[in-house]
């Protein structure tokens, strides 16, 4: 009688986790490195070479894709698996191991030395898996077997009182030597150190790669210069063939295929060939091609940062948020650390800040912008344990107390200290200065001087023609527009306007008497404003203190320096501000002379 067939509920598509039978310690053996040579040089294992990735629902603990115990979870593909292969989460000497209730033992971290397979799981159940038998020995020690998988393989061991004997009888095991070979041999494959069956049966395929490697160099080289050089790539029209022959356009094309036609009649050889062997539409210099190459070039740069950082340890976040010309708010990330290097077998330490990467972010309260901070750390698989400073502006959003960026991070991870940033604080300082009404009232009269001036050509003319009459030497020509915000970049045009003065007065005088009503009554105003005792006082002693805090300012924004250095330029400019304070009816008898001779 045939089976009826029963219709399939909806809990029939979930498993129950099945339990395991209790440990059975596997015994001591001999040497941890016995291979089965009469296994197949080029054997894989099967399904080895896969990319799905089927996320196992029935655990919801989520692993590092660096963790040995993401096997135990999760199907694995194959970048995952030569990650867990030849680069492991490994513990450092310090890293404190749980220990067990009943002896008082922990695994030993020397373990880890003297055999080549275990990896330490650090997620749930900790304790040690052979990397080598979790990833292939469930592949093909199936039903029948006469060896079953024990701890170590489908989960951590962490009977430490027999460690040595039972790691040493697993290094023997029939299924422990084929787990090896496999492992070899998909490592081998991976990297191409040994090429795969298809490049053993048709050589000309990876001649052909190689080959297509080498004319992809040039196009390769090219995009890299310009971004060293900050070239933009593209031009008005970047489309259409580039030949040997072809001729100059008649429009901009860009300075990508500009070098490129510069390369070719320099008779690289390698482009030439490339140029000449391939059709139109596989030249590989569209601007598809271009991002796409420049995408890749930014992920090798950020891992390298990435590598420097977790070698560091110890590390600090700054972070900002603006607006970008297209109106999409940008969250900025940057680093700070140390990083070590050896110079004549000395040891190196620089001082380093480093951009990571731009995040489109939809909110800008403090919490989404500490969660999209976190996980942007955690993509790229920086160690935030080792977070010990944050560095942002005095918003409420970033500095807030309780919803503030600082405080959520803070309360994750207790080391990460908040500072302030200390030129915001500065430029702060100054402005808040700045909004006394004559200092206030001077500065927006000189940027309406210098905008008046440079909306003319023929404006701008007779000031250069009224400087090199009256101050041949000055090396300012020109006017500079002034800063709104920032009020310490607001130096230099108060410089320039102290010094070129006297030519800017008599330019307005001259523009006094044009024809053009609107000109002349502008200039009239402008003249007659500049001239007042108020403003001439306030420009003055505005350049005075705009002298300290100019240096102070581009200090503080240096990217080597450290807290020792910021804090001795910081005593330095305030006891020049006391010793002003001190002698204050010294400090304005200077300035009233200087007036005097305005």
């Amino acid at each position: 009688m045939a089976k009826r067939n029963v219709q399939s509920s909806l809990t029939d598509f979930f498993c129950k986790k099945s339990k395991i039978s209790s440990e059975s310690i596997e015994e001591a053996a001999s040497s941890s490195q016995a291979i089965c040579t009469d296994t197949p040089t080029l054997e894989v294992a099967p399904n080895c070479i896969q990319t799905l990735i089927e996320v196992n629902t029935r655990n919801q603990t989520k692993f590092d894709n660096s963790d040995i115990g993401c096997c135990f979870t999760e199907k694995l593909d194959d970048g995952v698996k030569f990650r867990l292969l030849t680069s492991p989460w490994v513990p450092d000497e310090k890293y404190n191991f749980p220990v067990s209730k009943k002896r008082n033992l922990k695994f030993q971290i020397g373990w880890l030395k003297r055999f080549p397979w275990p990896s330490y799981n650090n997620h749930g159940d900790q304790g040690a898996v052979c990397k080598y038998c979790a990833i292939f020995a469930s592949e093909f020690n199936g039903k029948g077997s006469h060896q079953k998988l024990f701890s170590l393989v489908v989960k951590p061991f962490n009977n430490w009182k027999d460690a040595i004997e039972t790691f040493v009888h697993h290094s023997n095991t029939d299924y422990h030597k084929k787990s090896t070979v496999f492992a070899d041999n998909f490592v081998a494959t991976f990297n191409r150190s040994a090429p795969d069956i298809v490049m053993q049966l048709d050589s000309s395929r990876a001649k052909q790669i190689a080959d297509n490697r080498k004319k992809l160099k040039p196009i390769i080289e090219t995009i890299i210069l310009c971004g060293r050089q900050e070239l933009a790539l593209r031009g008005t029209n970047d489309s259409g063939p580039l030949t040997l022959n072809s001729i100059e356009p008649v429009y901009n094309d860009g300075n990508f295929r500009a070098l490129l036609r510069m390369r070719l009649s320099c008779g690289d050889k390698d482009l030439i060939e490339h140029i000449e062997g391939q059709s139109l539409n596989a030249m590989y210099i569209s601007p598809i091609i271009q991002n796409n190459i420049i995408q890749i070039c930014g992920k090798m740069i950020q891992e390298q940062i990435v590598s420097r950082i977790n070698k560091s340890k110890y590390f600090s976040i700054l972070m900002d948020e603006t607006t970008d010309i297209s109106r999409i708010e940008q969250l900025s990330l940057c680093v700070r650390y140390i990083d070590s290097n050896e110079q004549n077998g000395n040891p190196v330490y620089i001082m380093r800040e480093d951009f990571l990467q731009f995040v489109q972010v939809h909110s800008t309260t403090g919490n989404d912008l500490a969660t999209v901070m976190l996980e942007c750390l955690e993509e790229l698989k920086i160690d935030c344990t080792y977070l010990v400073g944050q560095g942002y502006d005095g918003a409420a959003a970033m500095s807030g107390s309780f919803k503030g960026v600082q405080a959520i991070i803070r309360e994750k991870h207790p080391a990460a200290l908040y500072v302030h940033c200390s030129a915001h604080s500065l430029n702060l300082a100054l402005a808040h200065c700045c909004n006394v009404q004559s200092v206030r009232n001077c500065i927006g009269t000189i940027k309406s001087v210098a905008i008046f001036i440079k909306m003319s050509a023929k404006r701008t003319d007779i000031l250069q023609n009224k400087i090199k009459e009256h101050a041949p030497d000055n090396k300012w020509k020109k006017l500079t527009t002034m800063c709104e915000t920032r009020w310490v970049e607001n130096h230099d045009g108060l410089i320039r306007f102290t010094e070129i003065f006297k030519p800017l007065v008599e330019t307005l005088e001259e523009l006094q008497v044009v024809k053009d009503i609107e000109t002349s009554s502008k200039a009239t105003q402008l003249h007659h404003a500049i001239m007042t005792g108020d403003f001439i006082i306030s420009m003055l002693t505005a350049t005075t203190l705009f002298a300290y805090t100019l240096p102070l300012c581009r200090i503080l924004q240096t990217v080597n320096i450290d807290l020792f250095s910021a804090t001795e330029h910081v005593d330095t400019v305030l006891s020049q501000l006391k010793s002003m304070r001190d002698n204050i009816d010294q400090v304005f008898s200077n300035i009233f002379e200087k007036a005097k001779k305005q």
